[in-house]
């Protein structure tokens, strides 16, 4: 009898970790920085963000986000198992799946 395992990275949390900084590109890209950041998919963040969202066809993600950055919450983000990318060269970031807030 012959198996076959596939290896795959599986989407993830990132960590309840409060939302250091939002950084707003344009209309259609934000970064959140977190204060700690698992990074589960091993995406290739940099200072500017971990996690990369579309506040035009997000707004219920970015609002929820905003909200706990400015009242000081801690968030959870689950991250899908691609990672976005910004007009930069280089750097890659998670891409939003849930969020929690505590």
């Amino acid at each position: 009898m012959l198996t076959s395992f596939q290896s795959f990275a599986a989407p993830w949390w990132s960590g309840k970790s409060k939302i250091s900084s939002i950084y707003v590109l344009n209309e259609t890209q934000a970064l959140i920085k977190l204060a700690s950041f698992r990074n589960p998919h091993t995406c290739e963040v940099n200072s500017s963000g971990d996690i990369i969202l579309n506040p035009l066809t997000n707004k219920t993600w970015f609002t929820i986000l905003l909200f706990a950055h400015m009242a000081g919450k801690e968030v959870d983000v689950y991250v899908n198992a691609n990672c976005g990318k910004t007009h930069w060269v280089g750097p890659t970031f998670a891409s939003i799946g849930h969020v929690r807030i505590f």
